[in-house]
């Protein structure tokens, strides 16, 4: 095991208001539905007839009935189809942290303000401080953390819901009188959201605003967990305190639990590319773990109080 020191970005609350988020690749491993785009670019929707909502647009499987999705070909040039017009993508900003083999998503809460949202690479423990959200209340009991799109949300309480638009800054705070969320990640197009109370089915979203409707399709994975985490086909879950991450797969069905060679508290749980188990331990530091052997493969220590993650491979 190494243990890497981070280089901090030297970008503080009051400069990061002011900047403009970098244009970065947004892996999308875990989305089988859509085909790769470009974070913080926008993205053309197809085209609404009248009287028909959005969530028309997208169908999510009955696991039940299709069974869990399996691994998508990953596109050997993310960008080819990319039109910047007369600029090139401006990586400059995040592209040393987003190149690397892993990188994750994750909020450094500053008290009383809000929270900066980072990107840390895994290779090397660069921060880059993307933007500075004022989601006006602390960003420490954000355990789990999806990013859709360029919308990154999280559960605050049993219905708050917390969304910052990465490529505007824009926050936006929800309060779903519909359904109840302790935790949320990013899975199969949509967002799979761990109820407020355990041992109860998970829902899966198409997005936000069918959270906050309470339009969902129940998968019958009902983990004892507070937090939760899914690569293509595999979700993870478990206690705020613990040295065991339970899997399932959508359909159902239990999986053989990954027993790891550290107990401690998970402030954040992700994986990348199911290799890799990625946890904020109790010192808030990164914690990576061989996903097949729970063995700890690398310690990075990270600065300032970090909560939830969300972890992609290289594009």
């Amino acid at each position: 095991m190494t243990t890497r020191t981070p280089l901090l970005a030297a970008l503080g609350a009051v400069t990061l208001a002011g900047c403009m988020p970098a244009l970065v690749e947004y892996p999308r491993e875990r989305t089988p539905f859509h085909e790769p785009d470009v974070i913080f670019a926008d993205v053309e929707r197809p085209e609404v007839e009248d009287g028909e909502s959005d969530d028309a647009l997208e169908t999510p499987p009955d696991p039940q009935v299709d069974g869990p999705v399996g691994e998508v070909e990953r596109p050997t040039d993310p960008l080819a189809e990319f039109d910047p017009g007369d600029t090139e993508p401006d990586t400059s900003q995040c592209g040393d942290v987003t190149s690397q083999s892993g990188w994750c998503a994750s909020l450094r809460d500053e008290p009383g303000v809000g929270a900066v949202v980072g990107f840390i690479g895994l290779d090397d423990g660069a921060v880059c401080d993307v933007l500075f959200a004022e989601v006006g209340a602390s960003t420490l009991t954000a355990t789990s953390l999806a990013v859709q799109g360029t919308q990154t949300a999280w559960c605050d309480g049993a219905n708050v819901v917390h969304t910052v638009d990465l490529a505007t800054g824009a926050v936006t705070t929800s309060t779903s009188t519909a359904s109840t969320c302790a935790a949320m990640t990013e899975m199969q197009g949509g967002l799979v959201v761990l109820p407020q109370n355990m041992g109860r089915d998970l829902v899966w979203y198409p997005g936000v605003a069918a959270l906050l409707d309470g339009d969902g399709i129940s998968w019958p994975v009902r983990p004892w967990a507070s937090r939760i985490a899914a690569d293509n086909s595999t979700i993870y879950a478990a206690t705020h305190q613990t040295d065991t991450i339970e899997r399932w797969e959508p359909s159902g069905i239990a999986l053989e639990p990954l027993e790891l060679d550290h107990s401690g508290f998970l402030y954040g749980m992700d994986t990348v590319d199911g290799d890799l188990l990625v946890i904020l331990d109790d010192s808030r530091d990164l914690r990576l773990f061989d996903a097949v052997t729970g063995d700890t493969v690398d310690l990075i220590p990270l600065s300032g109080n970090w909560s939830g993650l969300a972890c992609f491979p290289s594009p």
